[in-house]
């Protein structure tokens, strides 16, 4: 017969039997056929492989009904999640419950579990050498009982923070990485923290005081003042009247150029129309880089044309060209500047 099916037996005749943990109270009726529904549940869980779904139903089923059977599941869903050392725990703990319970088939199905999972389990040993009184030890944020302090205690396969704090010591902290069937030792050094009243004198902060220039005794003071009003005069005008000539020039140019362009045209003409021998090419030549300089220069002077037409439209600025001075002296003060 499956153990499974023998497991879910076991929480109806341990309910109709009355044999209950002193940790809870007589479930009811209703209770009871929840518990055996999650237990269910779990089972199915397991078969498909999802041992964290399966621990969350089968924790919550034992705490309606404490069985063998449910914590022999729980300590399986551990080992397979690798929780090795919780798993061993809750082994040794449905164990004891299935010889109370007179439960052969739950003892029979947990010795070879046992028997595999403690030579699998890494332990850690912690040794706290000359502890004082108010020393307390933390694994995992948990305190470790002064009575394991030395100890190969078991503990799941990764990483644990070890802490120990003491009175009048420096705090403690490690970190150590298990693996399966390690065992390490790690041991706690409580160093004396500094007495009040010993520590090193620190030196009191260095006040600096702003130093302030001292007055001049010259007897000649400059106060600036508000500027008289400031003479203005126009932009220049030479970039506009640059930009028009050159572009006049240019546009000269081009006139000039076309002109002798037509005039080696119609001599080609004439030339080659009564010699007729390959020489003409090198007219053609010519002719063209005279029409090409022509048009260059006329885009050239059209280009400077429309930035003479630009600088010609913008209004003229103004700039500062004044500057005014008011110096007091000895007997009497005195106005000046530069215009």
């Amino acid at each position: 017969m499956k153990l499974q099916l023998l497991v879910s037996c076991a929480i109806a005749v341990v309910a109709s039997s009355g044999l209950t943990s002193p940790a809870w109270a007589d479930p009811s009726p209703g209770e009871l056929a929840a518990a055996r529904e999650l237990f269910a549940r779990a089972e199915k869980d397991e078969d498909a492989g999802n041992w964290a779904a399966a621990l969350e139903k089968l924790q919550r089923a034992f705490s309606v009904k404490s069985t063998s059977g449910i914590r022999y599941h729980i300590a399986l869903c551990e080992e397979k999640l690798g929780q090795l050392a919780s798993a061993l725990n809750d082994y040794s703990a449905a164990e004891s419950m299935a010889r109370t319970e007179h439960n052969k088939d739950v003892l029979d199905a947990i010795a070879p579990q046992i028997q595999g999972l403690r030579a699998r389990v890494p332990t850690l040993q912690i040794d706290v050498p000359a502890p004082v009184e108010g020393t307390e030890v933390l694994v995992d944020g948990k305190p470790l009982a002064s009575g394991l302090w030395g100890i190969a205690t078991p503990i799941d396969v990764g990483a644990h923070h070890v802490e120990a704090h003491a009175p009048a010591k420096n705090p403690f902290s490690a970190s150590v990485t298990l693996k399966e069937k390690d065992a390490q030792q790690l041991s706690i050094a409580l160093v004396d923290a500094p007495k009040k009243g010993l520590e090193a004198p620190t030196k009191p902060p260095t006040v600096s005081t702003p130093t302030t220039k001292p007055p001049s005794t010259d007897a000649t003071h400059e106060t600036d003042e508000t500027p008289v009003p400031e003479h203005t005069q126009t932009r220049s005008r030479g970039p506009a009247v640059l930009t028009t000539v050159s572009a006049l020039a240019l546009v000269g140019f081009g006139v000039g150029t076309y002109f002798v362009a037509d005039g080696q045209q119609s001599d080609a003409r004439t030339y080659c129309a009564g010699l007729l021998t390959p020489s003409c090419d090198a007219d053609k030549s010519s002719i063209r880089l005279w029409d090409a300089l022509a048009i260059s220069s006329w885009i050239g002077g059209g280009a400077l044309a429309v930035v003479s037409i630009v600088l010609w439209s913008q209004p003229s600025r103004t700039r500062s060209s004044g500057e005014a001075r008011l110096r007091l002296q000895a007997g009497g003060a005195s106005f000046g500047g530069s215009f």
